[in-house]
């Protein structure tokens, strides 16, 4: 058993968040970063009282219980996926072209800054709402 928990443990240090699929992580998760303050976004989510759920990436400052200091919007998780198939040019949203495409998400209060893996850094707008422009 010993043994098992540490071949356990390893492959997950090895893979990373991945390896863990309790966690609340995916494709997006340690490539978005806030461009005011440097820190990465979070994965959320929120239910709505008839039990619809949805998806959404915060700001790590904005998730410490201080307001909002860097002024980042919270970012749905299918507003990403649609900028991410509208910027890479495929016909739907696809998590492996992009984990091997986007390098960074960097989002700033009235853009969104893709850095790609060729080296390009594409922006896409977005409006006062935190919507695609």
């Amino acid at each position: 058993m010993f043994d098992a928990v540490q071949a356990e443990i390893a492959h997950r240090r090895e893979v990373g968040p991945a390896a863990t699929p309790s966690k609340n992580t995916g494709v997006f998760t340690g490539r978005i970063c806030c461009g005011a303050c440097g820190k990465n976004y979070q994965r959320k989510t929120r239910t709505y009282k008839s039990g619809t759920s949805y998806k959404f990436w915060r700001c790590w400052s904005a998730c410490t219980g201080n307001g909002n200091p860097c002024r980042g919007h919270n970012l749905r998780e299918t507003l990403l996926e649609h900028a991410c198939a509208d910027m890479l040019g495929t016909q739907g949203f696809d998590p492996v072209h992009v984990a091997e495409q986007v390098v960074m998400i960097e989002a700033f209060e009235h853009q969104l800054t893709f850095h790609l893996a060729d080296g390009t850094m594409t922006p896409v707008g977005l409006t006062s709402e935190g919507r695609l422009a």
